[in-house]
């Protein structure tokens, strides 16, 4: 069937459901015939428009065509922090949304957040049961409120909606709202949409909500909500996604043949990640080889879509209204992502055509009119989307590919301070894909900014550590990026209250070590019956550099056991770390007792207290890495002086 065809179908069914649903609900309200007629045609029209809109997916994939999601979804796991239970998200996730009145799913680029959103969305609109709402926060604008986009979703030109018949929707029971994409939120507008969604929350108590967003320090405002992330696939997962991807059944089973055939784990492990297994589905069409670094996988789509070259369509090529050749072409995208990296991935067209003209500019292509790019980007290389009020890219993961390449290899001066901004900002979460990606081009500049001045910062911190001679500024900086000092001693603080009470008394010490930056105590309580020691505390937003660095340098954190023992790298582990440095654990028993204890305090204090891991770091490995990093750049400079 057509798009129209089963578009038709829809409009008949939804509409039957959504008449069945006003008539159970809306004869509660003590309103006028009027009102309720008001009522019944706004959600019927948003509940149509919506659905439509879900429905259909157009992926990298199938460019051409708009398929049904339901027909590519793979169902995927989520784990809720601190427990080692999965929930599998399929056909009867009503189950997972009524047993929680508030939902915060959070993980990395890539992993499928928003299509665990939209799957719930349509899969409770079949139901009919529930009047699910979906919100893109990004449309979120500091002049534009959260109720300000109801009002406009659920009104048109035939039914304009008022501010009481919203209202009155709101007012209904069985409502279930996601709100999608947290962290595509604007900058300058975060403060405006945390506001909105706790007052929205607080408003309306009787709802059930459900946040997606990448790791963001301030989703830590939501402290109400159950927070989960997804679970990597496996490689039965990868193979499925593959087959629901194949409409010809030819090419999945070429890449599977392939895949089983390489034992390199860390191939595998960037296939743990839904947008990496969609990219290699893309880009073996192409080139019909897999590509060994995260990063060409973005390098070899592009390159297929410019082409326009897809081995499953034998000769078909587009031709280019822009008139830009391959390199040109990509020369744009990088500076439009760059420019954008702390908006987000969506533009107004005017927006959109002043970046463009920006970036013509800075590379001198006068003949290409920002008109004819925009097609292109719409029609031969398909790497945004039009969405009527606004343009964006099809998925973030691809702003942050062609911003990491333009940091790469367009910015030459200030290119080391590019970086260290990024790092060092309060945001550094916000930009950790694009340094990741980064890194895939070109470690050496990643190691030289960040990794190696980092690990130096750890070895002063751990080697002083307990002495008084701890450069105020080293210390500062590590508190900056990822941890937080506490002398754990013989006090049992189970008690969260007198746990903060402890850490207040204290503040003046604190603040001597880490600066005037006041840490946030949140519902934690700790134990330890060790003798005195130090532990360093990292929080899930500002852990992304440990993750980072522990895959990319093996052995430097060792995981201790504890009562979980479904440890993994820092990725997948709770909400708070505790990272106890080496020349307190090496050979010590008791302290390594100490920190399962820690953790097990952590985790036996309800469902509300963050739970934490313990890992010891080997000071002798990180020694070995920085010395092996200084001598790989120090060559470098070298050649580069020749």
């Amino acid at each position: 069937m057509t798009p129209i065809e089963i578009g038709a179908i829809l409009t008949t069914v939804i509409t039957s459901q959504i008449e069945s649903f006003i008539d159970k609900k809306i004869d509660k309200l003590k309103i006028s015939k009027q009102r309720k007629l008001e009522i019944a045609t706004n959600v019927a029209n948003y509940s149509h428009r919506t659905y439509k809109k879900l429905y259909f997916l157009k992926t990298i994939i199938h460019q051409d065509n708009s398929i049904p999601l339901l027909d590519l979804y793979h169902p995927l796991k989520v784990t809720k922090l601190g427990s080692k239970k999965t929930t599998e998200i399929n056909s009867n996730c009503i189950f997972f949304l009524d047993k929680y009145d508030k939902i915060l799913i959070t993980d990395y680029a890539g992993m499928g957040k928003s299509t665990i959103s939209k799957f719930m969305y349509l899969t409770l609109r079949e139901k009919g049961d529930k009047l699910p709402i979906f919100i893109e926060l990004r449309r979120i604008k500091s002049d534009k409120s959260l109720f300000d986009l109801l009002k406009e979703d659920f009104g048109d030109i035939s039914a304009p909606l008022s501010t009481q018949s919203l209202s009155d929707i709101l007012d209904l029971s069985d409502i279930i709202i996601f709100f999608d994409g947290f962290d595509e939120i604007s900058l300058d507008a975060r403060e405006t949409a945390i506001r909105d969604i706790i007052d929205f929350t607080v408003r309306y108590p009787d709802l059930k909500y459900v946040i997606t967003s990448r790791s963001d320090s301030e989703l830590s405002n939501f402290v109400e909500f159950k927070k989960f992330t997804i679970k990597p696939l496996d490689r039965d997962d990868v193979e499925s996604l593959l087959k629901r991807y194949d409409t010809q059944g030819n090419l999945s089973g070429e890449i599977i043949k392939e895949l089983r055939r390489i034992d390199d784990e860390s191939f595998h492990e960037i296939l743990q990640v839904p947008m990496m297994v969609t990219l290699l589905f893309r880009s073996f069409g192409y080139s019909g080889e897999l590509p060994s670094k995260k990063y060409q996988f973005y390098k070899q789509v592009y390159e297929a879509l410019y082409n326009g070259h897809d081995l499953t369509k034998e000769g078909f090529r587009r031709n280019k209204s822009s008139n830009l050749d391959i390199d040109e072409f990509q020369n744009v995208l990088r500076s439009i992502a760059f420019q954008s990296a702390k908006s987000g991935p969506s533009y107004s067209r005017d927006d959109l055509v002043n970046k463009i003209n920006k970036a013509f500019e800075k590379f001198g292509y006068t003949r290409a009119r920002p008109a004819a790019f925009i097609s292109d980007l719409l029609q031969s290389v398909p790497l945004f989307s039009d969405e009527n009020v606004e343009i964006r890219w099809i998925h973030k993961s691809l702003q942050d590919y062609f911003a990491a390449s333009y940091a790469v290899f367009i910015i030459s001066d200030n290119q080391k301070k590019t970086f260290e901004k990024m790092f060092h900002s309060d945001k550094s979460f916000f930009y950790a894909n694009i340094i990741e990606l980064s890194y895939d081009m070109k470690p050496h500049i990643i190691e030289e900014v960040i990794i190696l001045p980092y690990l130096i910062d750890y070895l002063i911190y751990s080697d002083n550590c307990g002495h008084n001679n701890l450069h105020k500024s080293v210390s500062d900086r590590l508190y900056q990026r990822v941890y937080m000092k506490f002398d754990i001693t013989n006090f049992n603080h189970s008690d969260k209250d007198r746990f903060k009470q402890s850490i207040t008394a204290n503040m003046h010490r604190i603040k001597a070590e880490i600066g005037e930056v006041e840490p946030r105590i949140r519902r934690q309580a700790i134990y330890s019956s060790s003798t005195t020691t130090h532990f360093l505390i990292a929080e899930r937003p500002k852990r992304w550099i440990l993750d980072f660095i522990s895959k990319k340098y093996k052995g430097i954190f060792i995981n201790i056991p504890n009562e979980n023992k479904e440890t993994s790298p820092f990725r997948r582990s709770s909400a708070d770390i505790c990272v106890g440095h080496a020349s307190a654990l090496r050979g010590e028993k008791e302290c390594a007792k100490a920190i399962e204890e820690v953790v097990r305090a952590f985790s036996n204090r309800g469902e509300d207290i963050l739970t934490i891991s313990a890992f010891e770091i080997d000071n002798q490995r990180v020694k070995e890495i920085t010395i092996a990093i200084q001598l790989k750049i120090d060559s470098m400079n070298a050649e580069e002086e020749f």
